[in-house]
């Protein structure tokens, strides 16, 4: 073999041993880039689930925020009922009590009488 041929020969070598190298070098790369994107991947899916509860935590939110009106508005009815139903009782104790006033005594009195109104007439 001709020097010249053994010169080709080993720069043939050299770039056949490079290209290995390179070749290995890449396919590093590449796994690296695999597992990069795998991750990704997972990411993405974690920042999806992490959005879609932020975004029912936000209708919660909004649902509560929009709550105090609505049970404001049943505590202010609740508070007339009461109100009601403790001036009903009122009127209804008043009664018995007059009427139990006027059966302890001999006949009732004028005052009695127009505190009481129709319900107390009957009785007597």
């Amino acid at each position: 073999m001709t020097k010249a041929a053994e010169d080709d020969d080993r720069t043939l070598l050299a770039m056949g041993k490079q290209m290995k190298e390179l070749h290995t070098s890449l396919q590093v790369v590449f796994n690296a880039w695999k597992k990069s994107e795998l991750r990704n991947k997972d990411i993405r899916g974690e920042l999806q689930q992490a959005t879609t509860e932020l975004g029912t935590a936000n209708e919660e939110l909004r649902s509560i925020k929009d709550e105090p009106p609505t049970v404001r508005g049943d505590l202010q009815a609740l508070k007339q009922q009461v109100e009601y139903d403790n001036t009903e009782t009122s009127e209804k104790l008043e009664v018995l009590t007059t009427l139990v006033s006027a059966r302890s005594g001999p006949s009732p009195s004028y005052a009695a009488v127009a505190r009481c109104g129709h319900a107390c007439e009957k009785a007597w």
